[in-house]
Formats: structure tokens, C-alpha cells, sequence
């Protein structure tokens, strides 16, 4: 209790001490402007400080968390604009980080702190029907309020995958994006066509991980709060008695194989063939805003492949069956890009207070990850190629691979979501219910999510005391995974720029589920933020 009446204390201290510097430095509502001979330079400045109280004080802590955001945007002309946003970022969930700089726009695997990030920089250009935006940029594709099946040019930041908004963990791409108005014709109005071209891939990103071996008898694990639990193998890994036969004759003994950890980066392909293409034609037909879309490219959804070897020297004792010495194994994650061909289509239409909203997408080649505890558990699934790894062990060959499964696998599916929006008495309601439909996994291939995944999912959002407490209840629930998740949250708007924040957030469910894993990262937090 002492412990936490301190840092209960601490984040008071530090929240007055800022709201005050801002209080006294309050800058005039034109000072980020300026016009001159028809152009305008401005500048949004956008600061945050966030303490995070876990509730499980077994698991990875996090830092005090400074954050500060530049969005520049020159209007050079009617027709002509430039606009960037730069974000820095410090402490935070990157207790492991060993030095700072800019984030690498190749890299998954990446701890940095203080970290800056250049998420979007780019030219706007438009004309009476054209419209151009060359450059760094994130895209935004679906009508759905989050996880939309047609979003899928952008890749996800996973550093802070709850606290932070998808759209602030969209991960800008350089592309080239055409919009063509055409004129309206009877009950199609309003034809919109947008074609992008991104040449180079930009991959989602994570923190790190690592497991060494202390004496060559025990793992020692050290990662971050908010990498995949599910990416993680065991410590060790069991060698069940009589599992494998031996070459005297006779069946192996029970023994558990200390196993190290690491993460690797490998960067996509960069090359012209290797980009990706969209195109989205939309329009509004009958009050119904409809759109189709195809895609072509890597798949910005993570996907990883998981290898290992096998050390150890031989050991002539008799007494010894397995013959090997010293024995360990050294596991290896890397991410794994794959191809996607995508079409899907869109709708929304508004009924007074309600608005409806549908998505849908054929996805072909898409990879879908498992568990990598998975890949270990069953030791008999593979007990010729541990057998085979043993012998050549045992002939001095002092390291040698060992094939495990796939830790992702290429699946079709199909995958939908509806969606509904409910105004009444100053309160918005959000339902969604999205599903996705693996159309080829066989019954002994077992992923992260079931091969029919339901998720729904709630908004529900208020404003009192003349609209300066609002009020915002986000949850999920994984109908087949069996988890859940909810973030309650609090914020007080002091006046035009400064506001503060308090919330709560609460995972549940199946281990081996893509929300449940993180089950043990129940937490508070408390956050000031400044924003002109």
C-alpha cells in the first residue's frame, strides 16, 4: 500500500506541476499561424504526460510516458498544399529500450525511446475534379467504426495496442493516390474513383523480446508489456518418456530441453514488383453511400515463422541414452510477408437518429498465425525430426536446425462486419458485430483464432457538465475465443487546450486467443493532455 500511495502521489505532483507551466505559458489562439501574400503556415502542437498503475505487479512495468505531436500544413495555394505530422514519444511501454532515435520504417522489431516517428508527409494537389496526394500517408479504407475487412493498406503499430487509438497506430506508407469526381448520372450520384499505388511496404511493428540461457539449465525471459505472450515458446521443452526410440535399444527418458528466445528482422522486398494497388469506386445510389475495392499487395496483418536449432555435444557414457551432452535449443522469430489478393465492398445509410453500416471482403492468401507454444507441445507430432536432430548431436555436428510447423499458415476467408450508430438524449451508441470465415483450414491445424471468429463489439459515449466531462465506454467481446475486453474512460476538457484523462482497462479470456493472451495486463491510467 505504502508503494502505491507513492506513486498515486507521484503522478498528482507531476500532473499539477504541467497543468500549471500550461496554464501560465498559454499561448494566443494565433501564435501557431502565419499568412503571407496569399499562403498560410500552420502549425497543431499536440502534448501528453501518462502514468500507467498495472494491476498485476507480476508483470512488465511501464514508464511515465511523454508524448508530443507537430502537425505542420502549408496552403501554398488554392489548389496546392503540404502537410506532415512528426510524433515523439518517451518512456512509456519500452522498459527494455538501449537507445533512442528515429523509428526504422523497415524494421518490425524495434525498441526506442526517446523514439521519433515521421508518420505522414505529403503534397495535396487538386483540381475540379482531380484530386492528387503524393508521399508518406496513412489510408483509410471501410465505413465501419474500427477493424474494418477493406482497411488494409496501412500496417499497425502494436507497441501500445489498447491505450492507443487505431487510427494514431496507422503506420504511413509512401504512395502515390488519384481521385477522380465524376459527373452525377441519374441514381448513381456523386462517382468517386481512387486508385494508389505504394511502391515500397511498410511493415507493422512491435517491441522486443528476448530468452537467454543462464548455465545452459534455465530461460530467462525479458519482454515487453505488450509483446504477443502467444509468440513466446515455453522455457523448456519436454521430451516425454519413451517418446523417441533409442539407438541401444530402449525409449528415451523424460527430460525438458532449456530453450532460448529471439527475435529477428527481416524487411519485405523492395522492389517495383513488390508494391502495392488499390483501387476503390464509390458513389451514392438510392441514400446509400456503396463503395468496391480491390487490393493487391502485402498483407499488412502480422503474420511471423518461427525456426530452431539444436546444440550440444556428444557424450560417450554409456549411462547417457540420448548420447548428447549439454543439450539446448535456440528459438528464432522473424516476421513472415505474404501476398493478398483482396475485393470487397462497402455501404452506409442514414434513418434519422440511426445509421447502418456493412462491409465484406474476399481475401485470398492471407497468413494466419499460431500459437508457437503450440509448435512445442506435442513433441510425438514431430518425433522423427528431434530423433534426427539428436543423431547428428551425437556425431559432433555441435549445432543442427530442427523443422518445426509453420507458425503461420495460408488460408481464404471471407470476412464481414455490420455495424450501427444511435444517437438519443446526447448519448451515441456504436454496435458491431464482425466475423471472419476461414474457407480451407483443416481440423488439425490450430490458430490463433477459430476458423469461424465472431467478435462484437460497443461504444458508448456522453458529454456532461456543458460538454466538458465526457464520458466513453469501448469493449469487445470474442463470441467463439471466448475473451473480452473493456476500457471505461473519464475526460474533463479544463478549457479550450488543456484536458486530463482516467480510465481502466480489463482483458479476460482464452490464453491462446488474440486478445486473451494478454489477460495478465489489467491496468489504470491517469493522462494530461495539451492541444492547440
Amino acid at each position: 500500500m505504502a508503494r502505491e500511495g507513492c506513486v498515486v502521489w507521484r503522478i498528482l505532483v507531476r500532473a499539477l506541476l504541467v497543468a500549471g507551466w500550461v496554464s501560465f505559458v498559454k499561448p494566443a489562439a494565433h501564435a501557431f499561424r502565419l499568412e503571407w501574400q496569399g499562403k498560410r503556415l500552420e502549425v497543431g502542437v499536440a502534448a501528453s504526460v501518462r502514468e500507467v498503475l498495472e494491476e498485476n505487479r507480476s508483470t512488465q512495468r511501464e514508464r511515465t510516458q511523454g508524448k508530443l505531436r507537430l502537425s505542420p500544413r502549408m496552403d501554398w495555394s488554392k489548389n496546392f498544399r503540404l502537410a506532415a505530422s512528426v510524433s515523439g514519444m518517451v518512456g512509456g511501454p519500452t522498459m527494455l529500450a538501449r537507445r533512442g532515435g528515429v523509428l526504422h520504417w523497415r524494421k518490425v522489431f524495434q525498441n526506442r525511446s526517446p523514439a521519433v516517428d515521421f508518420e505522414e508527409v505529403y503534397v495535396d494537389a487538386s483540381w475540379r475534379s482531380l484530386d492528387l496526394r503524393l508521399g508518406k500517408q496513412r489510408v483509410a479504407w471501410g465505413k465501419l467504426d474500427r477493424f474494418s475487412p477493406v482497411d488494409v493498406f496501412n500496417s499497425l503499430a502494436y507497441f501500445d495496442p489498447f491505450l492507443v487509438e487505431e487510427g494514431e497506430r496507422r503506420i504511413g506508407i509512401p504512395a502515390v493516390s488519384v481521385t477522380y469526381s465524376a459527373p452525377s448520372t441519374g441514381w448513381f450520384t456523386d462517382p468517386r474513383f481512387t486508385a494508389i499505388w505504394a511502391p515500397l511496404f511498410v511493415p507493422y511493428r512491435f517491441a522486443d523480446a528476448r530468452c537467454r540461457l543462464v548455465d545452459s539449465v534455465k530461460s530467462v525471459c525479458e519482454a515487453e508489456r505488450w509483446f504477443p505472450p502467444a509468440a513466446v515458446p515455453p522455457p523448456s521443452f519436454v521430451i516425454p518418456e519413451g517418446a523417441l526410440p533409442m539407438p541401444g535399444g530402449g525409449l528415451s527418458p523424460s527430460m525438458a530441453v532449456p530453450l532460448s528466445f529471439q527475435v529477428r528482422n527481416e524487411a519485405p522486398r523492395a522492389t517495383l514488383r513488390d508494391g502495392s494497388f488499390g483501387a476503390r469506386l464509390g458513389a451514392t445510389v438510392w441514400n446509400t453511400d456503396v463503395a468496391g475495392y480491390y487490393y493487391r499487395g502485402y498483407d499488412p496483418q502480422a503474420a511471423f515463422s518461427f525456426r530452431a536449432w539444436a546444440t550440444g555435444l556428444p557424450d560417450p557414457n554409456p549411462a547417457n541414452p540420448l548420447r548428447v551432452k549439454n543439450l539446448a535449443g535456440h528459438t528464432f522469430l522473424q516476421p513472415a510477408f505474404k501476398s493478398i489478393d483482396l475485393v470487397g465492398f462497402d455501404a452506409a445509410q442514414s434513418r434519422g437518429d440511426f445509421v447502418f453500416r456493412a462491409e465484406a471482403a474476399f481475401i485470398s492468401g492471407r497468413p494466419y498465425v499460431r500459437e508457437v507454444r503450440s509448435l512445442l507441445s506435442e513433441s510425438p507430432a514431430f518425433a522423427g525430426e528431434v530423433l534426427r536432430a539428436l543423431q547428428d548431436l551425437a556425431r559432433g555436428a555441435g549445432a543442427t536446425p530442427v523443422v518445426l510447423p509453420e507458425a503461420s499458415v495460408t488460408r481464404n476467408a471471407v470476412e464481414w462486419g455490420v455495424g450501427m450508430d444511435y444517437q438519443f438524449h446526447g448519448w451515441l451508441l456504436i454496435l458491431q458485430l464482425n466475423q471472419t470465415n476461414l474457407l480451407n483450414n483443416d481440423a488439425e491445424t490450430r490458430l490463433l483464432i477459430r476458423d469461424v471468429e465472431t467478435r462484437s463489439f460497443l461504444t458508448l459515449r456522453k458529454n456532461f457538465l456543458s460538454e466538458r466531462l465526457r464520458t466513453n465506454l469501448q469493449g469487445g467481446y470474442g463470441i467463439d475465443s471466448s475473451y473480452v475486453f473493456a476500457r471505461p474512460r473519464f475526460t474533463y476538457q479544463w478549457n479550450d487546450w488543456l484536458s486530463s484523462e482516467v480510465g481502466y482497462l480489463l482483458i479476460a479470456g482464452r490464453r491462446r486467443s488474440v486478445v486473451g493472451q494478454y489477460r495478465r495486463n489489467d491496468e489504470g491510467w491517469v493522462s494530461l493532455s495539451v492541444r492547440f
